[in-house]
């Protein structure tokens, strides 16, 4: 899931559980978690102001853990939890569970007399819709009509399939990038990009041409895979490519250009960061040496917000302040975290650079962008990001799946917000373009060369 959502809220639970107390109950401020420890077992529940439901994929997961980090304890004077991610999750200690926890608790899978109901499935995930989601208001949402608007296709009679099948035409009409419906085991079961794929109708005009492909996805992943094999047409083939983790690959064209290519910002080590920093301090001192660099994101997965930073702390030579980030509340936002970037400590790369995006570039590498676009000497080409820069909220349902949603919003250095859009270019060139693909061109990369001329 993007950006190890899970991850952060287990380590809350770490945290939580290693309190001395017999009981005790924590309510985060946003994002609608309730902690409660007895006898040194946390059951983790999703709270809103019409529900409380047991999220079985937290309390589940948190069993497994067998240890407890000495430093991931909450602070008693200012209620902050450093959960390893950009900023503390605030903390407040109530005197028990909510009432909601209390008397009104959703029964869930995890009940012994639990009965599906499709009614209460929806409800409980247009409650947290309504509540959590970032965005309601940039796209005029309103929830009590949304709410009218599905329950209208449900009967005491309708199957999980019926009210999968009502989910994903709600996703569907919704298109928020971390809006996913999971099943029991986290896999997704439906999700949609922020916009249609504009690539999907150039893939319709060519498939024709393909008949060895049954679907339009497979012809895609084909055309990514051939497009990928392009590029070592631009790498001078007398340098040594190197490559890290399977996220990082650096390569120089014969103009001296460096091309690095993050494939994905995912942890790939017990302290990624760290891991991180080692390859950067290995790529660096090349990059220093060449007459500018590329660094190619339109193949990226997203991952960690922590890992584009950390990169980003390489290519500047003083703080850098990208913006900030926002979490929705009861009555609005959350007052504005400034984002700020100090720089590593060895001498930084700081010359120009071009960036290769294009509509499938999301999440942490997207929070990269809006950092190489406060740090300046940065030309962008390609495509607008996917629109996904918000980290996903995981919430339980009742019937064991879980639904994600986009509950942040970042904002960058001039206070714009490219949620669903995507961030923009400065040279426009369309992605997965067949004809280029199959005559062994890469249009971006030969426009990124250029540009250093």
């Amino acid at each position: 899931m993007n950006k190890g959502i899970l991850l952060f809220l287990l380590t809350v639970l770490c945290t939580i559980n290693s309190a001395n107390s017999a009981e005790t109950t924590w309510k985060t401020q946003g994002y609608g978690y309730v902690f409660h420890t007895v006898d040194n077992k946390t059951t983790a529940f999703d709270l809103t102001t019409k529900h409380c439901l047991e999220n079985h994929f937290i309390t589940d997961e948190f069993e497994q853990i067998s240890f407890i980090e000495e430093t991931q304890k909450v602070n008693k004077y200012n209620r902050l939890l450093n959960f390893g991610g950009l900023f503390p999750l605030k903390l407040t200690k109530l005197d028990s569970l909510p009432a909601q926890c209390q008397s009104e608790k959703i029964i869930s899978i995890k009940d012994k007399n639990y009965e599906f109901n499709a009614s209460i499935v929806l409800d409980v995930l247009m409650n947290n819709f309504e509540e959590h989601y970032a965005f309601s208001k940039d796209k005029d949402i309103n929830w009590v009509e949304q709410r009218k608007l599905w329950q209208k296709r449900i009967t005491s009679k309708t199957t999980q399939d019926e009210l999968f099948s009502i989910i994903d035409d709600f996703l569907k009409e919704l298109r928020d990038g971390h809006a996913i419906l999971l099943n029991q085991e986290l896999d997704r079961l439906s999700h949609y990009s922020p916009r249609k794929w504009s690539f999907w109708d150039e893939l319709k005009a060519h498939s024709v041409n393909y008949p060895e492909y049954s679907t339009y996805w497979e012809l895609h992943t084909a055309l990514i895979e051939k497009s990928q094999e392009n590029i070592k047409n631009y790498i001078d083939k007398n340098y040594s490519t190197l490559q890290y983790h399977d996220n990082f690959t650096l390569a120089k064209t014969p103009q001296n250009i460096a091309y690095l290519k993050i494939s994905n910002f995912d942890d790939f080590s017990n302290n990624d960061v760290k891991a991180t920093k080692e390859v950067m301090e290995i790529f660096t001192p090349i990059i220093k040496q060449s007459n500018g660099l590329i660094i190619d994101l339109r193949f990226s997965m997203g991952g960690s917000d922590l890992v584009a930073f950390s990169i980003l702390s390489y290519l500047i030579d003083s703080e850098l302040a990208l913006g900030g980030k926002q979490f929705k509340t009861s009555t609005g936002y959350s007052e504005l975290q400034k984002i700020v970037v100090a720089p590593s400590k060895i001498n930084n790369y700081t010359g120009s650079i071009v960036v290769l995006t294009s509509q499938k570039t999301p999440s942490a590498a997207e929070v990269f962008l809006l950092g190489l676009q406060a740090r300046g000497n940065v030309t962008f080409i390609g495509e607008r990001s996917y629109g996904a820069f918000s980290d996903a909220l995981t919430k339980a349902l009742p019937n064991g799946w879980g639904i994600t949603l986009s509950n942040e919003r970042y904002l960058n250095s001039h206070g714009e917000n490219y949620e669903n859009i995507g961030l923009p270019v400065d040279h426009e060139f369309v992605f997965l373009n067949v004809n280029n693909i199959e005559s062994g061109t890469d249009v971006q990369l030969n426009e990124a060369i250029k540009a250093f001329r």
